[in-house]
């Protein structure tokens, strides 16, 4: 069978027994979803090219303050280039987003993904030849602001799909893959940097930049992210309520992520196991994606509203575990545990962003989505960071308890009640 939703052509082959209503999985098991999802034409490129496309960012992160410091020696400057990299991305992604909406998935996508690459290439000249502090900020604001928004595109093109179980089975895998970016990144950094100056790291950085948008931009369906076309209002996607009540449910469910990262090397800090960290962190990491392989797998019970506020209770309940974990073994153990609600939360949240945005102007409500998470986590580390030097080590892990808590209460209250998958 052949199902087009919104522009996306994807062929959903028939299992023997079953329906392509969505209230039926294959008899091939629960595994079947991705099965059928990843045979879908078109996705084994859609696939690749979205993770390719996403790696620079989370390569970046730690690329970009090594390569300053490399060449001015501070930290200072690390932290401002850095800082006008990451600000230009999360302030201008929901500008990204609307003109995917208003021009189109290919269009954005390769002038943002061949920008930053020249961006870079520009921050690389610049560090070659001067390191000048204002150069260099304003070529990273740049490289920032045209960060390609694959991820609300990928968001967007899931969401075309006609079945609903093939939908859940799409955004928990949307939510294992940024899991496997924050691992695949950072070890590809350490890997180049081990055997090449860290000028590399920027250069790969920037080809991938490239590569991946334009693989994404020829993808079959790609041009469907684009919506029918509508009178514009400067408020685009904020006029709906829907998507305001969903922003600081966001903003302080991300913001407990990031401050469970500081947590993480505080506490490792604090036990005389820094390079434990990174492993700790993994441990959460594959904790996430086996819960959000378990979540995709099947269909859960409840509406998208009750799903989320259960998992969010069930991270903060975690996250509370975690303060009186006393041994790194314990930690370990507690981190892979509390992973297991992670991606399926990230999972039921974006998923009932997609029943409740304007459809006209969906790529700009998940971007506002994640604007609202990059936030919320600034705002975190702040706070987790006050809390760490001041209180105690654990004092990360009590902040994003309360915020995650805080993100169940509002989930509770705010979230639009809407059942899975409704029409709108």
């Amino acid at each position: 069978m052949v199902s087009t939703s919104g522009g996306v052509r994807i062929a959903i082959p028939p299992s023997e027994g079953t329906t392509l209503s969505g209230e039926t999985l294959p008899r091939t098991g629960a595994i079947g979803r991705y099965q059928t999802l990843l045979s879908a034409p078109g996705v084994l490129l859609i696939v690749p090219a979205g993770i390719i496309g996403r790696v620079p960012s989370t390569m970046l992160e730690l690329a970009l303050p090594l390569a300053v410091v490399g060449r001015t020696g501070s930290w200072v400057s690390a932290g401002i280039v850095t800082a006008a990299y990451t600000i230009a991305g999360a302030v201008l992604g929901p500008v990204r987003g609307r003109l995917v909406d208003r021009a189109g998935a290919p269009v954005i996508l390769l002038a943002t993904g061949w920008g930053q690459a020249l961006a870079l290439g520009g921050m690389l000249l610049i560090l070659a030849l001067r390191s000048n502090l204002i150069w260099l900020s304003g070529v990273a604001f740049i490289a920032g602001a045209l960060t390609p928004p694959i991820g609300p595109i990928m968001r967007v093109l899931w969401s075309r799909l006609e079945r609903p179980d093939l939908r859940e089975a799409a955004f928990a895998f949307e939510s294992i893959t940024i899991d496997i970016l924050y691992i695949v990144g950072p070890m590809l950094v350490a890997v180049l940097i081990a055997v090449a100056p860290i000028d590399v790291c920027l250069i790969a950085a920037a080809l991938l930049a490239a590569l991946g948008p334009s693989l994404l931009a020829v993808a079959p369906g790609a041009s469907s992210a684009r919506t029918e076309a509508r009178s514009t209002h400067w408020l685009g996607a904020l006029r709906s309520g829907a998507v305001r009540r969903m922003l600081p449910i966001s903003f302080f469910v991300s913001g407990s992520f990031t401050a469970t990262g500081l947590g993480i090397i505080a506490f490792s800090s604090a036990h005389h196991a820094k390079a434990m960290a990174g492993i700790l962190i993994a441990a959460m990491s594959v904790g996430s994606i086996v819960g959000g392989l378990y979540w995709g797998s099947r269909r859960q019970p409840g509406t998208l509203r009750q799903q989320l506020t259960a998992l969010l209770l069930a991270l903060t309940a975690g996250m509370v575990l975690l303060i009186f974990s006393g041994s790194i073994l314990l930690f370990g153990i507690l981190s892979a545990l509390v992973g297991l609600a992670l991606a399926p939360a990230i999972t039921a949240m974006y998923s009932l962003m997609d029943v409740v945005a304007p459809r006209h102007e969906m790529t700009e409500s998940f971007a506002w989505l994640g604007t609202s998470g990059n936030a919320g986590g600034a705002a975190a580390v702040a706070v987790a960071g006050l809390f760490v030097t001041r209180l105690h080590h654990t004092g990360g892990f009590a902040v994003a308890a309360l915020l995650v808590g805080a993100g169940a209460v509002l989930c509770a209250l705010l979230a639009p009640a809407t059942q899975p998958h409704a029409e709108f």
